[in-house]
């Protein structure tokens, strides 16, 4: 599931907790700092914290599609593509 709702992303998943809980599906987000803050309150070490609560690992998404170094944090003004896998497909 791609989620582009420029710093919404943490509301998305809100509504969607049952979803990813059932069916576990791989997202693709943004994390930018700023907007994260702006629009959902949160920064983006606390929205991948969030996600590694309900199962999922965030990795960085490299410009050619595949999968790049995890991470646990984030915390650069440069926005970032990040993909989240649920743990049990690492």
């Amino acid at each position: 599931i791609k989620i582009d709702v420029e710093g919404a992303e943490p509301r998305i998943i809100r509504g969607a907790t049952a979803t990813l809980r059932n069916h576990q599906p791989i997202l693709l987000a943004e994390l930018h700092e700023r907007q994260l803050q702006i629009v959902s309150g949160i920064g983006a070490t606390e929205f991948i914290e969030h996600m590694a609560a309900l199962g999922y690992v965030c990795k960085r998404l490299n410009e050619n599609g595949t999968r790049g170094t995890r991470l646990d944090r984030y915390a650069d003004t440069v926005p970032l593509n990040a993909i989240f896998d649920p743990i049990h497909a690492e």
